[in-house]
């Protein structure tokens, strides 16, 4: 990782990416090699926490309805013809 260990190893491999083109792959070392199942069961704890941590800040349940409210500085309008 970037930060602790193998900072020098990473750099190296960022910079090999970059040369190449390759922006997006895998620099860091030593990261853990997770199954599918194992993918999906830290998801759903991420999500679980999420949800925990909405639902505590704004006391109300986390739903996934959209309301235009929800976009930051949405300023409602009258429909056209009123």
């Amino acid at each position: 990782m970037l930060i602790g260990g193998n900072k020098a190893q990473v750099v190296a491999n960022m910079r090999a990416a970059a040369e190449r083109g390759d922006l997006n792959c895998k620099v860091e070392v030593d990261d853990p090699a997770l199954t599918r199942e194992e993918q999906e069961a830290v998801t759903q704890q991420f999500l679980d926490n999420y949800k925990t941590f909405y639902e505590r800040a704004y006391g109300k349940k986390l739903t996934y309805d959209f309301d235009e409210s929800d976009i930051a500085g949405w300023i409602p309008q009258a429909p056209k013809g009123e």
